[in-house]
């Protein structure tokens, strides 16, 4: 993960905080919001980042290494 970018404990921290606030099914309105801006503050552009199924998300992350 850190040759990658990307903040392990960070990422640990949201996954625990999401559990802690479960939401029901089909209703996770805050969960989803909480991921978006974990997505943006990692370094996603908003852009990136589609709605899909009321409260999912399709994001498109476009690598910079070899292929």
């Amino acid at each position: 993960m850190d040759k990658a970018g990307g903040d392990i404990d960070r990422m640990i921290a949201i996954r625990q905080n999401i559990h802690q606030n479960a939401e029901g099914g089909f209703k996770e309105f805050k969960t989803r919001e909480v991921l978006k801006q974990a997505l943006i503050s990692f370094g996603l552009e908003p852009e990136c980042i589609k709605s899909c199924a009321k409260t999912g998300w399709v994001v498109d992350i476009k690598g910079t290494g070899p292929v």
